[in-house]
């Protein structure tokens, strides 16, 4: 296909539509650098076209293609601003918006665009239900909230294990959880047996995935929920015209979509003081609230014991060599200072590339470590640093995930973890800090972008959150020339995991009731 779109585009060098199809194919076939080229060529004949920009920015971040990125992102800005005010689609999606180093008000735009779609939507099904949708009647004096958690995202998933935790420590006097399942069961024998873990461990449980939005709202407010905790935001298999149907008479955004929704019928937003602090109110379309110390619940301390003996060569009190011995087994330098990141390639920019090549060319002993996820970006990542000649290849280290009851303990043979600034490290950090791995992190104004510094300030740890990116190459590289101020953040790390409340489950699932119960209340009385 990629041929035959080239030979077009010999034919007719001004057919834009070529272009952008031949640029398409290559994005597919990994070529990204040939897509950023043509798509180049597609812009210069339609200068001001938004998908084709958007294309061009898009291709940019799939192949690590930096040129001109920061100026690009802020023309993106303008571009999407722009097409938004005068009626037209936003040219890219709400999870770009969220994961693109783009201002919080530009994914809010996006959001509420589509939020007021699903809106709209909403009501014209309301008028054709067989039954109308009623407000839950408040709980009787001493009888539970029942609160509906919806979501596509009851799997074994990150999203799926943290809520069977968190819905396994509910008090049950306090709060009744029913689950409402967007997703239907995989039929893997790892996904169904997280899916039948989840169901045991709420009151109902529901598959709601072959159900329309309307047969689904139906059936959620035939329930009466008090309480409905939507999990999904705009990211994959959400139903926002289901939601926006409003089945439920207090509806929150929680947990996975970690920026706002845009959807008017979901009208708080769970945060906490440092991941979305007061000032930031004006990013979101929902009433914030923000509970105690972190709002990441998980169940680490149940989930991940840390009895195994790769857990035990990281730690502090291990034998001499011990660690280097670990590392040697799995394919790690042994005595290098290892820089890693365990992120999601796809969140890789310039900045955060450009400080670790700068620790690598500073420091002999050092060694960059990198998940090799998605294989293609790793793929790229490695050619790059060839193409640039300012990293040695063969102090780059990829390894492929690591099965998941060891790989806590195996990324914690790593020094330290620094952070992508733009989409920190979520459920990662939280692994990875129950390991004490060194989490150093960057806080920006976006709620995807100060999740590591919420997890550090819970967890008592907050001497490795940077000021700017000059502080944070300046703190870890005092970590690789000092092993004893390393040795330090890792002890207080492993004191903290267990005294401080970051992985305190039942604490925290005690301060979310408390608010779950405070959102019923101030909705009732509006």
């Amino acid at each position: 296909a990629l041929r035959r779109l080239k030979q077009q585009v010999r034919a007719e060098p001004g057919n834009a539509e070529a272009l952008v199809a031949a640029a398409d194919a290559a994005v597919n076939l990994l070529f990204h650098k040939d897509a950023v080229e043509m798509l180049q060529r597609a812009l210069a004949l339609r200068p001001r076209d938004a998908r084709i920009f958007s294309n061009l920015v898009q291709a940019q971040v799939k192949g690590c293609v930096f040129a001109h990125w920061e100026s690009n992102f802020e023309r993106l800005e303008d571009v999407i601003l722009s097409s938004i005010a005068e009626g037209e689609p936003s040219p890219l999606a709400p999870i770009q918006a969220t994961m693109y180093p783009l201002p919080a008000r530009v994914g809010l735009a996006i959001c509420t665009q589509l939020g007021n779609e699903a809106h709209a939507a909403a009501r014209l099904l309301l008028p054709l239900l067989p039954a109308a949708l009623l407000l839950a009647a408040p709980p009787a004096r001493g009888r539970p909230l029942r609160v509906a958690y919806v979501t596509s995202h009851f799997t074994s998933s990150s999203i799926g294990r943290e809520m069977l935790f968190l819905m396994g420590a509910h008090d049950r006097g306090k709060v009744k959880p029913i689950c409402y399942a967007l997703n239907k069961d995989e039929g893997s024998w790892l996904q169904h047996v997280w899916r039948e873990s989840i169901s045991k461990g709420c009151e109902v449980f529901h598959d709601v995935s072959p159900l329309s939005d309307s047969a689904a709202a139906l059936l959620i407010n035939k329930d009466a929920p008090h309480v409905l905790i939507d999990l999904n935001g705009w990211s994959g298999g959400n139903r926002a015209t289901m939601i926006s149907m409003r089945p439920a008479p207090v509806q929150v955004n929680y947990k996975n979509w970690v920026a706002s929704s845009g959807i008017p019928a979901l009208s708080f937003l769970v945060g906490d003081r440092v991941a979305t602090p007061p000032e930031f109110a004006m990013d979101f379309s929902e009433a914030m609230v923000l509970v105690p110390n972190s709002y990441f619940i998980s169940g680490h301390a149940y989930q991940y014991p840390l009895d195994n003996p790769i857990q035990a060569a990281s730690e502090t009190t291990a034998p001499l060599g011990a660690r280097a011995g670990a590392r040697s087994a799995h394919g790690l330098p042994p005595n290098d200072f290892l820089v890693a990141n365990f992120n999601n390639l796809d969140k890789l920019e310039p900045r955060i590339w450009e400080l670790w090549t700068a620790l690598l060319g500073e420091h002999g002993h050092a060694a960059l470590w990198l998940q090799q996820y998605p294989p293609a970006k790793a793929n790229r990542v490695k050619q790059m640093a060839q193409e640039e000649g300012k990293m040695d290849v063969a102090r780059l280290t990829m390894t492929p995930f690591f099965k998941s009851d060891h790989h806590i303990a195996i990324k914690a043979l790593a020094d330290v973890f620094v952070d992508n600034p733009t989409y920190n490290a979520h459920s990662t950090a939280m692994d990875t800090l129950w390991g004490a791995l060194p989490l150093a992190t960057l806080p920006e104004q976006k709620f995807a972008a100060r999740v590591g510094a919420s997890l550090l300030a819970a967890l008592g740890s907050s001497a490795t959150v940077a000021r700017n990116l000059e502080d944070l190459k300046a703190m870890v590289s005092r970590m690789a020339s000092c092993p004893a101020c390393l040795r330090r953040h890792r002890r207080r790390l492993e004191a903290n995991r267990w005294r401080e409340p970051l992985y305190d489950t039942v604490r925290a699932v005690r301060n979310f009731e408390v608010s779950l119960q405070l959102m019923w209340e101030v909705s009732r009385d509006a």
